[in-house]
């Protein structure tokens, strides 16, 4: 309502419009565990370009609505019972039925009804928002292009200890927990070790273990991710085979709006927040009738992942939590992620400022930014 207030007032005077926000992300590009296409072994992407960090980037001027769907509470709670074991396995997908295509469904008033999924328009209304006016495409490249510029790369604040050693806590437990070999556990010893990294435990080398969380100073901060969708719903939720669901819908999504099946949930991102879909919803209705379209696009930074560390169940092809679990992050995580994506919105406004005056006046462009309270 208050973005559809300020456009009926002064839509005539908006270029383009940026909504930018926290979200939970997934741990893994494609998830850590995948139901979809085998639970027979976690996602073996241990990579850096792979693993995504508290403070990693989505822009994306797509959105969906999680709340669409058929819900059954047996199936959800039950479905992924594996006897056997004896275990609630965490690699599982939720049956789902009447989904966000179910247009017919929905209709035109945004009301609604547990029983039917997000392909049911004609129950609750649209559900899914991927139809961008001209401009919106380019938005999105002007602010990877800036994000991915050394200018955010130079601002980026470096990590503060509670990030890192949260990061540390997480991915120590996700190493043991699947026995995979994550990027960041670097190997060799302090004779292997580049002089510029930054490491949240001090004493020097010889306190040094094996198994140690770096984060090097040269390396851009955070990365940038154009594969996905903002997935929406009112209420948090947390787990796996959420996560899982999450991913389907973003690569669904993601094929509607370019017209293709490029795109599979095991390759792409989301981000998991309340937002777009309302902001979407109501600069889409204002250019419906506008002649002069407003591109726009929703920049989320991770500040949490969506589920906690997992491990390996009993038997193959279950999961479960690692234990003792791990508590969430509602603190140093969303410093982390509003860190970064101000970043990325700031080096796009002094490209833009470097772009439109003279060499005299550049020094006007010029920013920091200053550590928070």
């Amino acid at each position: 309502m208050c973005t559809q207030s300020v456009l009926d007032k002064c839509g005539s005077h908006v270029s383009e419009a940026i909504y930018m926000g926290t979200s939970a992300f997934p741990s893994v590009v494609g998830g850590v565990l995948q139901p979809s296409p085998s639970c027979d072994e976690p996602n073996q992407a241990t990579d850096c370009e792979s693993v995504i960090r508290v403070g990693d980037v989505c822009i994306t001027p797509y959105a969906v609505n999680w709340d669409c769907k058929q819900a059954d509470w047996s199936q959800h709670f039950f479905g992924s019972t594996n006897w056997d074991a004896k275990v609630n396995n965490l690699c599982w997908l939720p049956e789902e039925n009447f989904g966000v295509d179910a247009s017919f469904l929905y209709g035109d008033c945004m009301f609604y009804d547990e029983t039917f999924g997000v392909d049911a328009s004609f129950l609750y209304g649209e559900c899914m928002f991927y139809d961008v006016p001209p401009g919106t495409h380019e938005l999105v490249d002007e602010l990877y292009a800036a994000a991915n510029s050394n200018v955010a790369k130079d601002v980026t604040r470096q990590r503060s200890k509670a990030q890192l050693e949260y990061d540390h806590e997480y991915w120590t437990m996700m190493k043991e927990g699947l026995d995979l070999d994550y990027y960041m556990f670097k190997k060799g010893g302090c004779d292997s070790l580049d002089l510029d990294y930054y490491m949240y435990k001090k004493g020097g080398c010889d306190s040094l273990d094996l198994d140690y969380y770096m984060y090097n100073k040269g390396d851009n901060a955070f990365k940038t991710f154009t594969n996905c969708v903002e997935v929406d719903s009112q209420f948090f939720f947390s787990g796996p085979p959420y996560e899982a669901t999450c991913r389907n819908l973003s690569a669904h999504v993601l094929n509607l709006a370019t017209n293709s099946s490029d795109f599979a949930s095991t390759d792409v991102v989301f981000a998991n927040a309340m937002e777009g879909i309302g902001f979407n919803k109501a600069i889409m209705a204002y250019n419906k009738y506008s002649t002069r379209p407003i591109p726009f696009v929703n920049m989320r930074g991770a500040s949490n992942y969506n589920h906690m560390p997992v491990a390996n169940g009993p038997i193959a092809g279950t999961y479960v939590y690692a234990e003792p679990q791990l508590k969430p992050d509602f603190s140093a995580g969303y410093s982390t992620a509003i860190d970064n994506y101000s970043a990325v919105i700031l080096a796009l406004w002094q490209a833009r400022c470097l772009a439109g005056v003279s060499e005299s006046k550049k020094d006007k462009c010029n920013f920091s930014l200053q550590a928070g309270g």
